[in-house]
């Protein structure tokens, strides 16, 4: 069974997994076997409820185990601290009983953003505070300095404001006349950030929030980060044609030894035929460009090692040992085509697969694994850390594998092998 995690500190705990693994001697002979059995038997992955218990823990400087503390504990101390700062079970109306859903968002595994931001008025958060269950709880962007509702938010929560008052400013703005402001202006998450940080009053705040650019759709996705998902996708798309045009290179010798072999025991064409049979069979399909890759093609190359079904899709990851850990973040074709035409948020699961897989283009160019896996970290730090992110949090399963691969002789290749044995144990068992 996965060891559970130290009730003070789940970030030390997976730090010691994570250097326990890597270290050990036998990492670079055995990587794919040590990286499996990390997965499987020394992490689980932390549900949402176990980050607020902690959260809840920590701040009420409770005493012993976390765990150990009745549920029914905590859920009054969310009912108490919600109907101090006078804060409704749900930003929209609702018949649910709070009661009622702070058990359910104690015994979750996940919850929505609007839970979060609720918990920030409820519990009287920092803007810190709300940040971090937001990239490292949830693993989204930070609060949205494009997103009117989040700005309200992060000035209330800035400025120690309670619900009330968020509610009368958000009613205010709603019925506030919009003046229709060009989207490419100011466009940069980074630029509005900056720009939030100098709100100090009202008169700023509405300010700030008449000058946000009205963006259509269902979410207001960070132009910062759809950047880096474009560049880093680019730079895989670069990398899966070079590994498919290997292949094909490699299938057409075959197929012109093969010709060579008919051309050699027939009599039916002069010498210079035969040559130029073989000339024009080897140049007959010209190199894949990294703009000719499709969604589809990434997902043939970095998804190869898992099964697909009779209809030539991945199978489900509920046929994976490795499903809790692996769960919503493979980087299927359908997943990327949604992304690329604005219908899908980007993800920071998507920004560490893009990152992992652009890097292998340039793994060669380090002269060890170490020296390899320092660069990588540095530049996906950057990546995320642009994209309102945070850095690589290694309480976050995934991120775990992901460097431990990166750490390894081979790293496309163990990502693939840890996936395949991951299938392979499931039909097995």
């Amino acid at each position: 069974m996965p060891m559970d995690p130290d009730p003070r500190n789940f970030t030390e705990n997976m730090d010691e997994v994570f250097y326990d693994t890597v270290d050990d001697p036998y990492f670079r002979d055995r990587d794919l076997d040590s990286i499996y059995v990390t997965l499987m038997r020394r992490i689980r992955v932390i549900p949402f409820g176990d980050h607020l218990k902690r959260y809840i823990y920590d701040k009420a400087r409770m005493q012993g185990d976390y765990s150990a503390v009745p549920p029914e504990e905590y859920r009054q101390i969310i009912c108490a601290e919600f109907a101090e700062r006078q804060t409704p079970a749900s930003f929209e109306p609702t018949t649910v009983r709070l009661r009622n859903l702070a058990k359910n968002w104690l015994e979750q595994k996940r919850v929505s953003r609007s839970v979060v931001l609720l918990l920030g008025f409820g519990l009287g958060m920092s803007t810190e505070d709300v940040n971090r269950f937001l990239t490292k709880v949830l693993m989204e962007q930070g609060l949205n300095a494009k997103d009117p509702f989040e700005v309200i938010c992060w000035y209330c929560y800035t400025n120690g404001l309670a619900y009330p008052k968020f509610e009368q400013l958000w009613e205010q703005y709603k019925t506030r006349e919009k003046k229709p402001v060009p989207a490419g202006s100011l466009e940069y998450t980074s630029v509005f950030r900056q720009r939030l940080l100098s709100i100090k009053n009202e008169e700023l705040l509405w300010q700030f929030l008449d000058n946000l650019p009205i963006q259509p759709g269902t979410f207001r996705q960070s132009v910062t980060s759809r950047e880096q998902f474009d560049r880093l996708y680019r730079q895989t798309c670069e990398w899966v044609a070079g590994v498919l045009n290997e292949m094909d290179e490699s299938d057409s010798s075959v197929d012109a030894e093969r010709l060579q072999d008919r051309l050699d025991h027939t009599d039916r064409y002069y010498d210079f035929e035969k040559q130029e049979i073989l000339a024009e069979r080897k140049g007959r399909k010209a190199a894949l460009t990294a703009a000719e890759i499709t969604p589809a093609d990434v997902e043939r190359v970095i998804m190869a090692s898992v099964p697909k079904d009779r209809n030539g899709n991945l199978l489900p990851m509920k046929s994976s040992t490795l499903n809790a850990v692996f769960s919503g973040t493979r980087l299927s074709r359908q997943h990327i085509s949604e992304i690329l035409a604005g219908r899908a948020p980007i993800t920071r699961n998507d920004l560490l697969t893009l990152s992992f897989f652009a890097f292998a283009g340039s793994a060669d160019e380090y002269e060890s694994a170490p020296a390899r896996y320092f660069a990588f970290v540095e530049s996906t730090n950057r990546v995320l850390k642009d994209s309102d992110m945070g850095e690589i949090y290694l309480v976050n399963p995934y991120e775990i594998f992901i460097v431990m691969c990166m750490l390894s002789d081979d790293p496309v290749g163990t990502f693939s092998d840890v996936w395949e044995r991951s299938y392979e144990d499931e039909r097995e068992n």
